[in-house]
C-alpha cells in the first residue's frame, strides 16, 4: 500500500511541477500576473512515529530541493501544540513553506 501511495504522490508532484511551470510561463507572459494568486501558504506538519520511513523520506526530499524545515521531537510538539496529545514515540517534520494550490484559480490560469 505504501509503495502504491508513494508512486501516486510522485506522480502528483510531477503533475503539479508541470502545472507550476505552465503557470510561471503564463505569469511571465502577463507581466502583471503572479504565481501567488493560485497558492495559499499554510505550512505542513507531518507527524509520525519517530524513525518512520515516511518522515525520513519527507526530510530527505525537503533537503534535496533546499527547503528549510524543522524536526520536532515529542516534547517540542507538546510545547508548540498544547491542545494536541503526543506520546514520546512521535516526532514531526514542519515545513513552513508548504501550502495548497487553489484548484479553481489554477484551472482558470491554464485556460487563458
Amino acid at each position: 500500500m505504501m509503495n502504491y501511495l508513494n508512486v501516486k504522490l510522485r506522480m502528483l508532484r510531477l503533475y503539479l511541477s508541470g502545472v507550476l511551470t505552465k503557470l510561471r510561463q503564463e505569469a511571465q507572459f502577463h507581466k502583471n500576473a503572479s504565481l501567488w494568486f493560485v497558492f495559499s501558504k499554510t505550512g505542513l506538519l507531518a507527524v509520525d512515529k519517530t524513525g518512520s520511513k515516511d518522515l525520513d523520506d519527507m526530510r530527505r526530499s525537503l533537503e534535496y530541493v533546499g527547503v528549510k524545515y524543522e524536526m520536532l521531537s515529542a516534547p517540542s510538539l507538546r510545547a508548540r501544540y498544547p491542545s494536541m496529545s503526543f506520546d514520546d514515540s512521535f516526532s514531526a517534520v514542519l515545513d513552513p513553506t508548504a501550502g495548497i494550490l487553489l484548484a479553481d484559480k489554477c484551472l482558470a490560469a491554464l485556460q487563458v
